[in-house]
């Protein structure tokens, strides 16, 4: 388990009760060679092409714009 203060590992153990494939994901993750994961910014225009975001631009009135 990857872990870098008590409470990241009170995290893992909540994920891998929560969710059982979680563990194995890890398991697999070290196996190849990760032993540290970072944040990543999404890439510029990404979030515009989720459906969530399509779904509220259409839903705007056309006269003002809300």
């Amino acid at each position: 388990m990857i872990t870098l203060t008590g409470s990241a590992t009170l995290m893992d153990t909540l994920a891998f009760d929560t969710a059982p494939p979680a563990r194995r994901l890890i398991e697999l993750l070290k196996e190849r060679g990760w032993t540290q994961l970072e944040r990543v910014d999404p890439t510029r225009g990404a979030a515009g092409t989720r459906p969530e975001d399509t779904a509220v631009q259409s839903s705007r009135c056309e006269r003002c714009g809300r």
